[in-house]
């Protein structure tokens, strides 16, 4: 009997299988020999180097073997992989995810990609108004901190300035916009201001008064197991 057993998480099942049944044979997908569902730098890939032309590189850089021919990955779904990569995002061939999708499902009918229909432009960031005659698409903003397409859309920041109104859990007191997004950078302890939380991905609402920092107050939550705040940045 072969037991995969890394899905019950390893620190865990382990010792338990060791002791309570020595008789199984157990086999690891070890990730020297290329085998490995979760491949060295494959968190980052998902996460940060999305672009294939940026993780091939990158995971020749870490030397991960194979990373495009493994029997099986772990997508990290509880870390956000599902809201990274909705909708037509998982067969976009200029990603590494819609590379190993395509390569594992063979001779499939790809879904049609609507930038097929032709070009679009750059006409709001969140909480603005876009003018437009035709169809709107609402999603990411910016990939590895690069505005997508080429464009350059405005940063909210450059609406002027904002204040810290609240933590997470807290009400914000507030006559503008408010802002909902990461709090702290990576390796730091000091908040980050509007320009810093909105190059992640963030929620922002239209307020006269009081909002509930939180995902019930901003109709969800932008990032989720990540420490956030909220910004105000009153009405000129």
């Amino acid at each position: 009997m072969i037991l995969r057993r890394g899905g019950a998480g390893e620190m865990v099942s382990h010792p338990v299988f060791d002791r309570l049944a020595p008789e199984m044979k157990s086999f690891c997908f070890a990730e020297e020999d290329g085998e490995s569902f979760a491949p060295e730098g494959m968190g980052t890939v998902l996460f940060t180097k999305r672009k294939l032309a940026d993780a091939l590189p990158f995971f020749k850089s870490v030397k991960t073997k194979n990373p495009l021919d493994r029997l099986a990955y772990h997508l990290f779904n509880a870390q956000g992989f599902q809201r990274e990569y909705d909708g037509s995002a998982i067969f976009d061939p200029s990603l590494f995810v819609g590379a190993l999708f395509r390569k594992s499902l063979g001779n499939i009918t790809v879904p049609h990609m609507p930038a097929d229909d032709g070009p679009a432009t750059y006409c709001a960031s969140e909480g603005e108004m876009c003018r437009c005659s035709g169809r709107v698409y609402f999603g990411r903003k910016f990939d590895n901190d690069q505005a997508l397409n080429g464009q350059v859309p405005k940063s909210p920041a450059d609406d002027g300035p904002a204040t810290i109104c609240a933590n997470e859990g807290e009400m914000c007191e507030c006559q503008g916009k408010a802002y909902y997004g990461r709090k702290l950078p990576v390796n730091g302890k000091e908040p980050l201001n509007l320009a810093q939380t909105v190059t992640s991905v963030y929620r922002a609402k239209m307020v006269r008064g009081q909002i509930r920092c939180s995902p019930g107050g901003f109709g969800g939550d932008p990032l989720v197991g990540v420490s956030k705040h909220c910004l105000c940045q009153p009405h000129k």
